[in-house]
């Protein structure tokens, strides 16, 4: 657990988050393809915003609100209270699990823990490497809100590059 007490600074911190989407980026592809070898196919992510346009002047808006709202409920709000309540290596690493496959789950259903849900670890670990453990909770907060926001947005483009979106 030491190295997840030694907090990232300067330009690490941009590096970290970098590798961060990068790995969950590469998960993401690598899951899809095996998903796809072995012919299970995985329920489209819905949400209330499925019908708005990718490309409007809100789009970022959107994108990073919805980052951000949900790095408060599923990384802020819990971390706080385990970070606080000086959990154990092993009890946070439960904690981590629990609110990752509820992440996940929220996205669309249980076959949603295998991507939104290890992204949900991923960026579980952004938020307590950046400051968390050390009890700087804005800091990181944006860590894993930034995270979360530019992989969403590697989504989206990647999507689009595949001429497979229209909206979100």
């Amino acid at each position: 657990m030491n190295w997840l007490k030694r907090e990232i600074n300067g330009k690490q911190l941009y590096s970290f988050v970098i590798a961060s989407i990068a790995l969950n980026f590469g998960y993401s592809i690598l899951a899809f393809k095996v998903m796809g070898i072995l012919n299970i196919g995985i329920s489209p992510v819905r949400s209330a915003a499925d019908q708005i346009p990718i490309f409007t002047i809100f789009t970022p808006f959107i994108l990073l609100g919805a980052a951000f709202v949900e790095e408060i409920f599923f990384r802020f709000a819990p971390l706080f209270v385990a970070v606080e309540m000086e959990l154990s290596a092993k009890k946070l690493f439960v904690v981590v699990l629990v609110i990752s496959a509820v992440f996940g789950i929220c996205h669309g259903s249980a076959q949603h823990i295998l991507f939104q849900g290890i992204g949900g670890v991923i960026f579980s670990v952004v938020f307590l490497k950046c400051g968390a453990m050390q009890g700087r909770y804005f800091k990181a907060l944006i860590a894993s809100a930034v995270s979360h926001f530019l992989f969403n947005v590697a989504v989206i483009i990647t999507a689009v590059i595949k001429g497979g979106a229209t909206s979100f």
